[in-house]
């Protein structure tokens, strides 16, 4: 007799993301998935304008204001 137990499928990171614990990882929870992985995509995309915007170049060379040690900065 055969068993018509569908396969379980861990989905792209296994079964991290199967909220209700189906065994699946369906499109609700695939959706869930890539939305955090946006933000945090979106997080360190600001993390690296922040570290961009505090680097000026003056003259030949870039100076780093973490660097100058001025108080406030």
């Amino acid at each position: 007799m055969a068993s018509n137990t569908p396969k379980k499928d861990g989905g792209l990171f296994g079964n991290i993301f199967d909220l209700n614990g189906d065994g699946r990882t369906d499109a609700a929870e695939t959706a869930l998935m890539f939305m955090m992985f946006d933000e945090m995509q979106k997080e360190e995309e600001r993390k690296r304008r922040a570290r961009a915007s505090r680097t000026y170049a003056l003259g030949d060379t870039e100076t780093d204001l973490d660097d100058l040690d001025i108080e406030g900065i």
